[in-house]
This record gives structure tokens, sequence and C-alpha cells, in this order.
């Protein structure tokens, strides 16, 4: 559902999706639907009485797991909001241990119509991108569920120790 409780899609059983962070005791695990520029993010809550959600996993629970930065398109990264110089070049799939002495994220620095850009805070990329803390990408505007997203590809993950 979307913050505004309409419906965006129906999981049904059997589909498969990434799960970003499953929680321990039972809060909200968050789920993603993985698209061409990344993975759309959406929570689940548990049962009423908070002792199991309605999917099965694998996964540990976040007391057996460790952080990791992960980018799932490819990407050019560049050093300023213009994207004139390219630091480096990153591809999808590639997951690092998340350094927890620096950020690890993005935010928006300019929304357009059909292009957003981002500012990255590289964390474990930083030695792929000439140790820059952090740089710019362009991200394109997609339609997903009816309506238009920008789904930037960097997520902070969390994965089996």
């Amino acid at each position: 559902m979307d913050p505004f409780g309409a419906f965006l899609f129906m999981a049904r059983a059997g589909e498969e999706y990434l799960l970003i962070y499953y929680p321990e005791p039972y809060g909200r695990a968050t789920l993603a639907y993985l698209t061409s520029t990344g993975p759309y993010g959406f929570d689940v809550a548990p049962n009423a009485d908070n002792t199991a959600f309605p999917f099965t996993t694998d996964c540990p629970t976040e007391l057996a797991a460790a952080s990791y930065f992960a980018v799932f398109a490819d990407v050019t990264v560049y050093a300023e909001a213009e994207l004139v110089t390219p630091i480096c070049e990153l591809t999808a799939g590639t997951a690092l241990p998340r350094d927890s002495a620096s950020g690890a994220g993005f935010g928006l620095e300019s929304s357009g119509a059909d292009v957003s850009i981002y500012e990255i805070f590289l964390n474990a990329f930083s030695p792929q991108c000439g140790g820059a803390a952090s740089g710019y990408i362009s991200v394109p505007r997609i339609q997903l569920f009816g309506s238009a997203h920008v789904v930037v590809p960097f997520r902070v993950i969390t994965a089996p120790i």
C-alpha cells in the first residue's frame, strides 16, 4: 500500500522479493520490488500478535546479520552535480560491507521532469571512486504501478554474516 492507504500491487504466493530488513522481534520488515533502476522498498507488517510475517524466508534475523551497501544498476558516479567529471563506474549486483564510520545512502540534489540528480554517500564504494566520500548520479523517472517514480539504485541492505 502507498502512504495514503491505496493498494499499489498484490504480492502473490510463490513470488520472490528481495528482503532488505528483517527485524526480530517482529516489527515491520522491508522488502523490495526490483525495477530496472533499483529496488522499490515496501514495508510488510507482522500479524496482529507480532509473532510472524505473512511470508517465509531462510534469512537470519537482524541479530545474525551484517549491513552492506549495494548498487542495483550499472551507474556512472560523477564528481559534481552537473555530471561533468566521472569518478567511477559501479556494476549492478555489487554489495560491500558497510563502513559504520561513514554515511551510506543518498540525497536528492535536483528533480527534473524525466531525470533527477542524487548525491550518493559512497561509503564502502569510496576506494573504487578515487577515495571520494560522495558523488552524483542521474536517475531516470520510471513508470511503476501506474505512476511515475524515481528509484535510486543504491540501498543499505542486511545480509547473513
